[in-house]
């Protein structure tokens, strides 16, 4: 039985790989010319269990000493032409490390004669968890992440590590390393200890670990039923600096952690990566589940299913998102969907099976039930072309062209009867139809082509309507107030920079204290819109200059998938809400352009009566306490508080090229709110909206027809209801006089 549950684990747990980079040319070389798989497995130093050496059958490894590691590839030299060659291992960069040896079967050598010994750690490992926790089964459930990845390279696949597994796969470039490991619990070790989840982290990376943080995650806690947590914490040093993130908890019988290792220099491009991938994760429960011997080989031809890469997405046939679809898997099978009708209908699995390769160019098609159905090749414009086999397949006559997701468009027309109708989004229906003071079921509906847009066609940088990114700073600029600290902050945000240092005058820095950076942060989120971070590192430090103080801020993004999720729905909006082009120039047009946007939130969302409360929101996340964009435009998305409403508000107006801020305010100490100021494209005086009250004083519920407007373009000389915080009404004020000259 424990053979079976490991061969299930290995089978199911495994990740199967992420898209490829680049390769270095020498290890595509070297791979083709010489046999590594003699020499592929997982080493440990005779002399220390921290120096490691893991090396793949294509001749890749990653050699751990202590808290350094090193990635790269080796190159068969046979100098002596006797067969008994050596390894010389290369970096990244292709400089030359070491050679190794092959003693034995079981045992190597890196350097001359009375080099390092490294032995094969399999039996070994085995050994030690015999000893040390109770193995007869194995762990009766496995984490699984749901996402098709493609591209990666095995580095260790440990069936017996402390009495569960360990799973290491490596994207091709040598980037990142994606890690899935479970060990059994001893007698006194428990998650919710943070000494023992530092120390797991440094099992798990096999490393001492540095710059380490963690807190519980409220969603994978909920999600799991056990209290889980997320951990943050590098290895290595210098150029080898390695980023990791974690989650980790903790069953009866186990503990589990799911993780992606980074270079550093390359961790910020992976962040989104690793926090999709924790949406995907679900335990597999193994009790009973008996394997069977697969009834098809993917290489069955002797080709690897590397040259194929290209072919693992989703392909719709005449490049539109709502017609009938095929997607292609790198772990060895296919699914193919039909359409989506117009009334939301369809998109249902129609048939899906495994592939053989054949040859080097293209895929043969297996139903489910073993029937060879149809071949698909990529043509020579890299479209996929499907030939049926089988008379009579699916809607197929003859060759058919199927388009990369990312490059199709979605082309169905929706009538749009009720744009607030209960569990619609901008998303599915977007409208055209004239919003004034009030809507009702009697106004005319118009029909509309809605652009369906993926984020490959979101702009990389956030809408900036003050021009900021066209300033220049120095890579350590002198900063004397808090308004031009702010603005820093903001420019920084603005070009997708979470990390930025600077020097503040002695008297912004209140002596040595990070109180202006924490100000300066606060403030950027007028224009920024995106508060869901929390202060990684935020420094002063008095380096012995008598004139200014260093200053450091880095930001880490709770959850940035969301993030992007709204500002694919708001770019979306105003795609298929276009502005006038050349943005705007008359007073009524925008503020009519703004009225719509300011009914279409009011009816997306209803207020939640947990409201802006410090004390309820002690313990959530931001996105629980309905305060970000995402909570009023992510799809399913139909709860918000203030805060939520002005950010959503307000993503839109900038993406439609208005000049629109986000302010907080009214604060007392059980609550606080938020709304927003516009200043008019013609220059007059800057007007507040408050979408929040304004949705108060509608029906605010479903099937919402009406939206009030009382708060609505109301000039800021005119309106005393509403206090804004003093530090973002004098930082707005600024920003807008340096840009209104």
């Amino acid at each position: 039985m424990k053979k079976k549950v490991l061969a299930v684990i290995m089978a199911l747990v495994l990740v199967v790989a992420m898209s490829a980079a680049t390769v270095q040319p020498a290890l595509a070389q070297e791979a083709e010319a010489a046999d590594f798989s003699v020499i592929a497995g997982c080493w440990e130093s005779a002399d220390s269990e921290s120096e490691t050496l893991t090396i793949t059958e294509d001749g890749l490894f990653i050699y751990i000493n202590g808290d350094m590691d090193s990635q790269g590839y080796l190159e068969y030299v046979d100098e002596y032409e006797d067969g008994n060659g050596r390894y010389d291992m290369y970096n990244r960069e292709g400089v030359w490390l070491a050679g190794i040896y092959q003693d034995s079967e079981d045992s190597l050598h890196m350097g001359n004669d009375e080099g390092i010994v490294f032995t094969r750690t399999e039996e070994y490992r085995e050994e030690i968890a015999e000893e040390q926790w109770d193995v007869s089964q194995g762990p009766s459930c496995v984490l699984t992440c749901g996402l098709q990845y493609t591209g990666m390279v095995p580095l260790r696949n440990d069936s017996s590590w402390n009495g569960g597994y360990y799973y290491a796969d490596m994207t091709e470039d040598g980037i990142t390393v994606i890690v899935n490991c479970c060990a059994a619990n001893g007698t006194d070790e428990y998650v919710t200890s943070p000494e023992y989840r530092e120390v797991f982290a440094e099992m798990v990376s096999g490393s001492e670990v540095m710059d380490y943080e963690d807190g519980q995650n409220q969603y994978l806690t909920q999600k799991f039923s056990y209290p889980v947590y997320d951990l943050s914490f590098t290895t290595g040093g210098n150029e080898d600096t390695c980023v990791w993130k974690m989650i980790l908890f903790q069953t009866d019988t186990y503990t589990y952690a799911y993780a992606f290792k980074m270079y550093a220099d390359f961790a910020e491009d992976m962040e989104g990566e690793y926090w999709y991938s924790l949406d995907t994760l679900e335990m597999l429960d193994l009790s009973g589940y008996e394997i069977e011997e697969p009834d098809y080989d993917p290489s069955a031809e002797g080709e690897s299913l590397e040259d194929f890469i290209a072919y693992f997405d989703t392909w719709h046939l005449y490049g539109d998102l709502n017609q009938e679809s095929i997607r292609i898997y790198g772990d060895g099978t296919w699914a193919y969907y039909n359409a989506i009708e117009e009334d939301g209908t369809g998109g249902y699995l129609f048939d899906d099976g495994t592939f053989e390769t054949f040859g080097t160019d293209a895929l043969m098609l297996y139903s489910a039930d073993g029937t060879y159905v149809a071949d698909v090749s990529l043509n020579e414009y890299g479209d996929l072309a499907l030939t049926p086999v089988l008379e009579g397949y699916g809607i197929f006559d003859g060759v058919t062209i199927f388009i990369r997701e990312s490059e199709c468009t979605g082309y169905t027309v929706y009538v749009d009867d009720d744009p607030c109708a209960d569990g619609n989004s901008h998303e599915d229906i977007i409208t055209t139809s004239d919003m004034t003071e009030t809507h009702s079921e009697t106004d005319p509906v118009e029909t509309q082509t809605v652009i369906e847009l993926t984020l490959e066609d979101l702009p990389a940088l956030l809408p900036d309507v003050l021009g900021l990114r066209e300033k220049e700073y120095d890579d350590m600029p002198f900063l004397e107030t808090q308004e031009q600290l702010s603005e820093y902050a903001l420019w920084n945000l603005l070009w997708g920079r979470t990390e930025f240092e600077c020097r503040l005058s002695w008297d912004l820095s209140y002596g040595v204290s990070a109180v202006a950076l924490d100000r300066s942060c606060e403030d950027a989120m007028t224009y920024y819109l995106f508060s869901s971070y929390k202060p990684w590192d935020m420094l002063t430090e008095d380096d012995g200059d008598p004139d200014s103080v260093y200053g450091k801020v880095k930001l880490v993004y709770d959850n940035p998938e969301y993030d992007l999720e709204a500002r694919l729905a708001a770019y979306s909006y105003v795609m298929n809400n276009p502005p006038p082009e050349g943005g705007f120039s008359d007073y009524d047009e925008e503020m009519e352009y703004a009225r719509k946007i300011h009914d279409y939130v009011a009816c997306k969302v209803t207020y939640d009566p947990m409201g802006y409360t410090p004390e309820l929101l002690l313990d959530i996340t931001r996105y629980d306490g309905f305060q970000e964009a995402y909570n009023v435009l992510g799809e399913n998305q139909n709860t918000a508080v203030c805060a939520g409403y002005a950010r959503a508000f307000a993503l839109i107006c900038q993406y439609a090229g208005i000049n629109c801020a986000w302010v907080r305010g009214n604060e007392t100490e059980e609550s606080s709110h938020a709304w927003n100021v516009i200043y008019p494209c013609d220059g007059s005086e800057p007007v507040l909206v408050d979408v929040t009250w304004d949705d108060g004083l509608s029906l605010d519920a479903a099937g919402q027809t009406e939206v009030d407007d009382t708060y609505f373009y109301i000039p800021l000389s005119c309106e005393y209801e509403h206090e804004a915080e003093q530090d973002m009404a004098d930082f707005i004020q600024y920003l807008n006089a340096a840009a209104r000259g």
